[in-house]
């Protein structure tokens, strides 16, 4: 039956084959370019002197350097600050309702409470003006707030927030928290 339908329908056959050594090709040259890539940029931090190299969690090939020399207490800093970051899913939990009922951000929510909200927050504020002092505390309150942005945002646009929004949130979160850091670190020397 599968040769049957093969040989009965040529030009699927022969798209789906087509489709498939494509999408199999660009694989390949897409792997390529980014391991040369990552061997270029690490030849370049490697080149610069630099003491930052962020390296994405799970692909630890991926590479990206921050060109440019920092004091080691600021690397260090700037290593701890994405962890306030961790406080969004539950500011975003009491600010906005859940986009569904049964969805993984109405069941977050409704574990969420007021006080461990607050400590959260406090928490992660600590974390902040321990780490780079009261810079510290305004790049998490610049994190903070792109996270609550884009938590409106998509409030509006799904109708609540769902489990990948609070997500999202950490994620926007984290880099604007790193950014505000490494731009007051980068302004500093």
């Amino acid at each position: 039956m599968l040769l049957r339908n093969i040989a009965r329908r040529k030009l699927r056959t022969s798209l789906s084959i087509l489709g498939i050594a494509l999408s199999i090709g660009a694989t390949v040259a897409l792997l390529g370019i980014s391991l040369g890539l990552v061997g270029q940029v690490s030849a370049v931090v490697s080149e610069a002197g630099s003491e930052l190299t962020v390296v994405q969690r799970i692909p630890k090939s991926l590479t990206f350097g921050y060109l440019g020399n920092m004091p080691g207490e600021v690397v260090e800093g700037l290593r701890g600050l994405p962890g306030v970051a961790r406080a969004t899913p539950l500011v975003l939990a009491r600010l906005f309702p859940p986009a569904r009922r049964d969805g993984q951000g109405a069941s977050f929510q409704a574990s969420v409470g007021r006080v461990p909200t607050v400590l959260a927050v406090a928490l992660a504020s600590l974390v902040a003006v321990v780490v780079l002092g009261w810079t510290g505390v305004v790049a998490a309150l610049a994190g903070l707030l792109a996270a609550v942005l884009l938590g409106w945002l998509l409030a509006i646009r799904l109708g609540g927030v769902t489990g990948d929004v609070l997500g999202a949130a950490v994620e926007v979160a984290e880099l604007t928290v790193l950014l505000a850091g490494a731009a007051w670190a980068h302004g500093r020397l």
